[in-house]
């Protein structure tokens, strides 16, 4: 099977590219003559192993100026909310700034209120309930220290990485078991 239609050069089309490339012209100009594609001048410039061209020498770039970087004081709306405690690891807390103190490990999801989009509030959680057809609801219940969703869904939306992890190995070790029985 052949991609598109090829038809062979006539040999006044090559005794043309020939010469206008041994001038010096362009693979633009050139191709603007022949009625070809500019890429179909330099491919064939390669086929006739023609000599190339040299290359223009650019002037050299000017190395990049320096960032100066601004630190901003940290305000509470700028605290991601999956860092749960306000800080990062190796820098002290801000005391101006609220701790917030991770969900307990034992908190459980509670049946979902089922509010609908117009009865949702900036303090109700908004964790979408399991319909995925309309009328779509949410959660529902009180949300947890100014976070979008409730302590139990906290605990689900904001994982560390390493517990993530620790839940993939786990789930495969189980489905490489339960494949061996």
């Amino acid at each position: 099977m052949s991609i598109g239609h090829w038809t062979p050069w006539p040999s006044t089309d090559v005794a043309t590219l020939r010469t206008m490339w041994a001038d010096g012209t362009s693979a633009e100009i050139i191709a603007a003559t022949l009625h070809v594609s500019r890429n179909a001048v330099i491919g064939k410039v390669h086929r006739l192993n023609l000599p190339g061209r040299q290359t223009v020498t650019r002037t050299p770039r000017r190395p990049p100026r320096e960032r100066t970087v601004t630190l901003r004081p940290r305000t509470p709306e700028r605290i991601h909310p999956g860092n749960l405690r306000g800080k990062r690891e190796g820098r002290k807390h801000d005391p101006g700034l609220p701790i917030r103190t991770p969900p307990r490990a034992d908190a459980k999801v509670k049946r979902s209120l089922k509010l609908t989009i117009l009865e949702i509030t900036e303090t109700t959680c908004k964790w979408p309930s399991a319909e995925d057809h309309p009328p779509y609801t949410y959660c529902g219940h009180e949300t947890f220290e100014g976070l979008p969703y409730c302590a139990a869904h906290c605990r689900v939306a904001y994982q560390s990485g390493s517990s993530q992890d620790a839940r993939r190995r786990q789930a495969a070790k189980e489905a490489t078991w339960a494949a061996r029985q």
